[in-house]
Parts: C-alpha cells; sequence; structure tokens
C-alpha cells in the first residue's frame, strides 16, 4: 500500500505539472555496484553475522538506473530516481548460520540473494547563487526526498533434519518509505560543462540511509547530454530480526536530455 501510494502521488505530479516546467531533464545510464558489508540475523549472535563478501562471496553488479527532473516555477520542483540493486553469491560459513526459522549447517554452500531496490520521489526548491569570483552559474537545491526502499533477501543451503541433511530455503522481504532530506549543488564553469553533487539521507530508530553522489556533465548538442560519475549508498536497515549494514558504491555514466 505504501508503494502504490507513493507511485499514485508521482504519477500525479508526473502527468499534472510538466506544461508548467521550466526545465525537464531525463537521464538513463548504468551504475556498478560494489556492495561490501554484512547480513545477520538477530543483531545479538554473533556467529550469525556473515561478511557479504568473505563469507557470502556476494558478486558486484551493474545495473541500469533512471531519474526525471522537473523545475516549476513557484511550486517545488519534482525528481523522481529509480535505483534497482541486487546482488547474489556462493560463500560459506565457518560456523552454522541462523536465517529465519532455519539453521544452515558450516561448511556448506550457502546461496545467498539480497534485494535492495529504491524508488525515490523528491520535492525540492532551487535557489541561484550569485557569481563570486571565478565561481559562476551555481544553483543550489533544497527539499525532501521519499524513498520506497525493497528488503528482499533469500538464503538456501544444507540443514540438519531427523532424515538426515537436505536442502532448504528461507526467505525475508520488507518494503519501507522513509522520508530524507535532499540537498543539490551545480556549477557551471562554462556552457557546456557543469559539476553536479547530490546528497540524500536520514536516520530513523534502526534504520539509516545515506546516498551520496557526484558528475561531471557535458553537453554534447542542443538537449543532449552525457555524464560521468561516482556514487556511494550506505543502508542500514533494522526490520525485526533481519539486519542488513553495507554500502554499495562504484563509478557511473548516463545520457539524456534537458530543455
Amino acid at each position: 500500500m505504501k508503494r502504490t501510494g507513493l507511485l499514485i502521488l508521482a504519477g500525479l505530479l508526473l502527468v499534472s505539472t510538466p506544461a508548467l516546467a521550466t526545465m525537464l531533464e531525463v537521464g538513463v545510464g548504468a551504475w556498478d555496484q560494489n556492495v561490501k558489508g554484512d547480513l545477520y540475523y538477530n543483531l545479538y549472535s554473533k556467529p550469525d553475522r556473515a561478511d557479504m563478501e568473505d563469507d557470502l562471496d556476494l558478486e558486484d553488479d551493474t545495473r541500469g538506473i533512471g531519474y526525471l527532473k522537473l523545475d516549476l516555477p513557484l511550486l517545488p520542483s519534482l525528481y523522481l530516481g529509480m535505483t534497482p540493486m541486487a546482488f547474489d553469491g556462493t560463500g560459506m560459513m565457518d560456523d552454522p548460520y541462523v536465517f529465519g526459522d532455519k539453521t544452515f549447517l558450516a561448511d556448506q554452500p550457502l546461496y545467498t540473494d539480497i534485494v535492495l531496490n529504491h524508488f525515490d520521489v523528491g520535492l525540492y526548491y532551487s535557489l541561484t547563487i550569485p557569481d563570486f569570483g571565478l565561481i559562476k552559474k551555481v544553483k543550489m537545491d533544497l527539499g525532501v526526498n521519499f524513498r520506497n526502499a525493497d528488503l528482499d533477501v533469500k538464503v538456501a543451503g544444507t540443514i540438519a533434519t531427523d532424515e538426515g541433511e537436505v536442502r532448504a530455503r528461507e526467505s525475508e522481504n520488507y518494503t519501507l518509505v522513509l522520508p530524507m532530506l535532499y540537498g543539490a549543488i551545480q556549477i557551471t564553469p562554462v556552457e557546456k560543462i557543469s559539476l553536479e553533487f547530490e546528497a540524500r539521507g536520514v536516520t530513523l530508530s534502526s534504520d539509516s540511509l545515506v546516498s551520496l553522489m557526484g558528475r561531471a556533465k557535458y553537453r554534447v548538442h542542443g538537449p543532449l547530454f552525457v555524464t560521468a560519475g561516482y556514487r556511494y549508498d550506505y543502508i542500514r536497515l533494522d526490520e525485526d530480526d533481519l539486519n542488513v549494514d553495507c554500502t554499495v558504491s562504484g563509478v557511473f555514466c548516463e545520457t539524456g536530455v534537458e530543455f
């Protein structure tokens, strides 16, 4: 229901506001996602903590990303962003690993699939900063961002039963909508090139999300542009007994249009 409400809000804003927009920007690209951190079930049980690299052997991945921005007069401007994020791998634990209702045996192949997709809806106001020396054409955005985050974890391995050792599977999934503070700055030293930096973040109870991004944009011709940059996300989610504490970072590239 939370996701449905967020998508309906985004759709209504998208349908009703383009005619009023003073700037429309759409970009799509790919992000090389490198994941590091821990997955654990029950924070207070040390043997149940699994390192995503050393124990689970999760593989880095490259995923498509996309965004849309509408700058509006008087009304808050709109940002929509979609970031698929998923990792899997087959590792091995030195100790028995408890996940959900199952205890997976040590020294046996353990398959893990983690999905951390998220969808952003942001509302912000822009402020143009007067030129100062060599610092010219600077625009700052400040606002709020609502992130719909999916957390879906599947673990498959070997467990012991009365009939002997058998393969088993366990899964946990949650969907959260978290408000975040949003800020961005764009510096355009020359007409065709700009430097952009974005930050989003929130800490609520045991959940924390931080997204930092920097990109260089080159305007190729007319409305067409290309970008290259680096993105760093810190994700800490604690839902019931399921805990994810990780970073996802790497370079990305995009292409798009702005009018």
